[in-house]
């Protein structure tokens, strides 16, 4: 449980502010989108984003845009689905207006402030020669796989957060997900 509002508090700075202070500013673009393939898995390509990823099933694809003069003004491209394991995978580009926000919340992914809870790995690596962050850490009931990628004024934030009982199927998500992000600088 407690692992579910961290993970909503890391959200909400990415996407969820804009929408709750500007609801017009949410568009969907698709839902229930893409065909899986003879592996169970789909091509996933976030309509405004520039990224696409391989999704275990169906999946979502949405922008919002929050155009408050805060530091997380600006647009966030976000594709997800969840497995009827009740295993979430999401991708979220946060394109920043402020140049210098992108660059700020990957720092406290690099120092470990971004996740609370019992943290089980955090290690700084890159991903395509952008810097990244890859963090696990879990609560008493869901595990979370989260990889935060810098790319100029943007972050690129791939989450997979499933119940313990489904641990071993997330972690088996993990590599195909993880290593199937491609995006435009």
């Amino acid at each position: 449980m407690i692992l579910r509002i961290i993970l909503g508090l890391v959200i909400l700075s990415f996407s969820c502010v804009a929408h709750a202070q500007n609801p017009a500013g949410k568009v969907m673009h698709r839902s229930g989108a893409g065909q899986l393939d003879s592996t169970g898995w789909t091509d996933a390509q976030s309509t405004e984003g520039k990224f696409s990823v391989r999704l275990p099933g169906p999946f979502d694809d949405f922008t919002v845009k929050n155009s408050d003069e805060g530091p997380q003004s600006g647009q966030f491209f976000v594709i997800g689905t969840v497995t009827p394991e009740g295993v979430r995978l999401s991708v979220t580009r946060a394109s920043y207006d402020n140049p210098d926000a992108a660059e700020h919340y990957f720092r406290n992914w690099q120092t470990g402030g971004a996740l609370r809870g019992k943290q089980e790995d955090r290690r700084v690596t890159k991903y395509r020669g952008f810097d990244a962050v890859e963090i696990s850490a879990s609560d008493d009931s869901s595990i979370i796989y989260a990889r935060t990628i810098l790319v100029k004024q943007n972050l690129l934030l791939q989450t997979i957060e499933s119940p313990l009982s489904q641990r071993t199927a997330g972690e088996q998500l993990k590599v195909t997900f993880f290593q199937s992000l491609s995006f435009e600088p």
